[in-house]
């Protein structure tokens, strides 16, 4: 099983410094695995694919800074902080969105008459 993307496509897509050209690497093979193995012997276009698994490493990514912060809030007088990341753990993972493009997740709703139709 190949990469559906490589470090110069993220790049092209999101910002992505050298030092980190190894740990993005890995981790757009594992999001290409994690495709392959919803994706149960569909296809689908290969620039969907490679948009992504890119994007599926820059929510990972996005954990390790502010940018993967889901909700922020201060106070004043009281000195309160609170913040919620939206991926603290730096997981791997399809939005709704992107299985709904990729054709992930539909149900299939169907009728098996046990009795061979007999009454």
């Amino acid at each position: 099983m190949a990469a559906h993307a490589f470090f110069d496509d993220y790049a092209a897509r999101y910002a992505a410094e050298p030092d980190d050209m190894a740990r993005i690497t890995v981790l757009l093979e594992d999001a290409s695995a994690i495709i392959d193995s919803m994706l149960s012997g569909g296809t689908a276009p290969e620039a969907l694919l490679t948009s992504t698994a890119c994007a599926m490493v820059n929510r990972a990514m996005a954990a390790a800074d502010m940018g993967g912060i889901s909700q922020y809030s201060e106070g004043a007088i009281g000195m309160n902080a609170s913040v919620t990341f939206a991926n603290p753990h730096g997981d791997l993972y399809l939005t709704q969105v992107e299985k709904d493009a990729l054709g992930i997740g539909g149900g299939c709703i169907g009728f098996c008459d046990l009795t061979g139709g007999a009454r």
